[in-house]
């Protein structure tokens, strides 16, 4: 009977999870409290709930260790999945070029940002599976403020593929940035042009420019020749910047960079480049105009 009864119990636990299985004693226990509740003396009453106080606080303890767990094993998947695909692209067996590159980011006065790239990239490789790029602050980031950043791809354009034939995967390399991977359906073939939109929800990333008042750089770098780069920064109503090109040389590259109105009282530091090398790093540097050390907001 006691066999029985463990193979019933290791059947539940591997049909439910052990988070099912906790819900479930959480009833019982429950249930008892309340008979008891209703039905007991002062004893029995205060013993129930002590009981049920216990094993309530035990089961949290256990389902907050399994989901810790579970987090592990996602994050330890993630980059070994991440791994391969690097192993794959340095092995030339993935390639791909990126030709246009458009970022934009709309900030707000703590510093949080909903940002947006559109990247157009043409398959170098006979077949290509999946395609990556990598994103972050430029600095450092606690793992309780990488938990907050939401990012997603919002479409993908690609030889015939649907927004049901692709998956997507992310992962924090050692560097700081964000790999997002991209996981097709079917492979591309050579030579065919990829369009895809990403949407980053990223908290903080602006706060060293909007809270501390400190110069901030936005930049970009690229493996290969790239022919067209545009970043935008727009900042909230009230607010002025003053902005500088960052690995850009006056009559040598191919560049605009300035500050523009948009709508009423709200500016936005724009950059745009083209026919840039690769490994060369372009961007700006944002700061906010100030008197006597103190940020000015337009009234």
């Amino acid at each position: 009977m006691f066999d029985e009864f463990l193979g019933w119990l290791q059947g539940q636990l591997v049909r439910l999870g052990l988070a099912g299985l906790a819900r479930g004693i959480l009833g019982i226990l429950g249930f008892g409290v309340l008979l008891s509740g209703l039905l007991g003396n002062l004893a029995i009453k205060a013993g129930f709930l002590v009981a049920g106080v216990l094993a309530v606080l035990g089961l949290l303890g256990v389902l907050l260790l399994d989901r810790s767990d579970s987090r592990r094993g996602r994050e330890l998947d993630r980059r070994l999945l991440g791994r391969y695909c690097t192993y794959l692209k340095v092995r030339g067996e993935q390639g791909w070029t990126i030709s246009r590159w458009e970022e934009s980011a709309v900030l707000k006065p703590n510093g949080d940002a909903d940002e947006r790239i559109v990247v157009t990239a043409v398959v170098d490789s006979d077949l290509l599976d999946f395609f990556a790029i990598r994103t972050g602050p430029g600095r450092g980031q606690s793992q309780l403020s990488r938990r907050h950043v939401k990012i997603g791809v919002g479409s993908f354009e690609g030889e015939g593929l649907g927004s049901s034939q692709w998956d997507v995967t992310s992962h924090w390399l050692n560097d700081g940035r964000l790999e997002v991977i991209v996981h097709f359906a079917h492979p591309l073939r050579r030579g065919a042009i990829m369009r895809l939109v990403v949407d980053k929800k990223w908290p903080g990333k602006w706060a060293p420019l909007m809270k501390d008042g400190n110069p901030d750089t936005c930049g970009v770098t690229f493996a290969h020749p790239i022919d067209y780069i545009e970043y935008s920064v727009l900042l909230p109503v009230g607010y002025l910047v003053h902005c500088d090109p960052v690995g850009l040389q006056e009559g040598v590259d191919d560049y605009v960079v300035g500050v523009k109105t948009s709508g009423v009282e709200q500016v936005e530091a724009r950059l745009v480049a083209r026919s840039i090398t690769e490994q060369q790093r372009v961007g700006m540097v944002l700061r906010l105009k100030s008197e006597t050390n103190h940020l000015v907001r337009v009234v």
